[in-house]
């Protein structure tokens, strides 16, 4: 066995753990006081622990403080730790918390998901469902399993399963060129073209309940790895991730801030070995993200009920909390 980064844990935001210290495999830069997420049991739900030692693993299962040099290779093996399980037991950590992009070469903005706090000590799941922008080409390469579109035709050269549903807006080319409407759930007038739906196109979205039950009854029965997709812009995804980090239990105020958390990530990633895409620099208000939401729980009582009363069975929606939550869930 090689030399591995080992860091020992311990997860302040959790009392039912308070002064226990959890080791974990660690194939990423990470610093003393760092947090990191971590599947912490069977259940595959994920928590985000600090650093508070770190150690090398050596070939005899021995943990040595991560130093170099001649005199730090003798002494370390006088005062060296022992782990107090077998070394094959060590779980690996996932990510730095806050980690927020995925590198997709055939689908740009692409970001998952995962790493949004649905309750006091655990974040959503990565893996299970990512969003982006139109795929250019195959992504099954790049690990995803399913491919979901809203407007458009289905991507050339795509080995995954493809499913394509109507835009859930009036969707608008951007440059100097007439406009190009998607076919969309309500018809054929014009709304507004913004880099963010208006509440008042949300809630024409959100009126027409036999589309939307169509989407979330599909991305119930998928399994493995989902990304979701806008062709020619039509904010479609963002509509939908709503919903799910809803479902979820996210805040409110996180899922305004998301891509805000994300732009924090973006401005720590000399310390993390990832790749980043470019972020786009147009992102909608916190304040109008926010009222729209207020203004939907307000009215429907939250997601579940949203979906309940579109026609969603309670399978269906106990399937999609499952996958936002649990890393197991695919």
């Amino acid at each position: 066995m090689e030399n591995f980064l080992v860091c020992a844990l311990t997860f302040e935001r959790d009392k039912n753990l308070s002064g226990r210290i959890y080791y974990y495999l660690v194939d990423f830069p990470a610093e003393l006081d760092d947090e990191i997420v971590v599947p912490l049991n069977v259940h595959g739900r994920l928590q985000v622990g600090k650093v508070v030692k770190k150690y090398v693993l050596s070939p005899d299962g021995k943990l040595l403080p991560e130093k170099k040099g001649l005199l730090h290779f003798l002494t370390s093996r006088l005062f060296c730790e022992k782990l107090p399980f077998c070394p094959e037991r060590l779980k690996s950590a996932l990510c730095p918390f806050g980690y927020r992009r995925v590198s997709l070469p055939s689908a740009c903005n692409t970001r998952d998901l995962g790493g949004l706090f649905y309750d006091e000590k655990h974040v959503t799941a990565y893996g299970n469902f990512l969003r982006g922008d139109e795929p250019e080409g195959d992504v099954s390469a790049c690990g995803v399993d399913s491919l979901v579109c809203f407007g458009g035709d289905i991507p050339a050269d795509c080995a995954v399963p493809v499913r394509v549903f109507p835009s859930l807006f009036s969707v608008e080319k951007m440059g100097d060129v007439d406009a190009l409407y998607a076919f969309d759930v309500y018809g054929e007038e014009e709304a507004e073209s913004e880099f963010f739906p208006s509440e008042e196109e949300f809630e024409r979205a959100f009126s027409q309940g036999g589309a939307l039950r169509e989407v979330f009854s599909f991305l119930a029965s998928l399994s493995g790895t989902v990304l979701l997709c806008d062709t020619f812009g039509s904010r479609s995804v963002e509509l939908v991730c709503m919903i799910l980090y809803l479902l979820a239990g996210v805040s409110l105020g996180d899922i305004a801030r998301e891509r805000e958390i994300t732009r924090k990530a973006l401005s720590r990633k000399s310390k993390q070995n990832v790749k980043f895409l470019n972020f786009a620099s147009s992102i909608p208000s916190q304040g109008e993200t926010l009222s729209f939401l207020k203004n939907f729980l307000e009215k429907y009582g939250g997601a579940e009920k949203f979906l309940l009363s579109v026609g969603l069975t309670q399978g269906e929606i106990d399937r999609l909390r499952y996958r936002m939550t649990s890393v197991n869930g695919n």
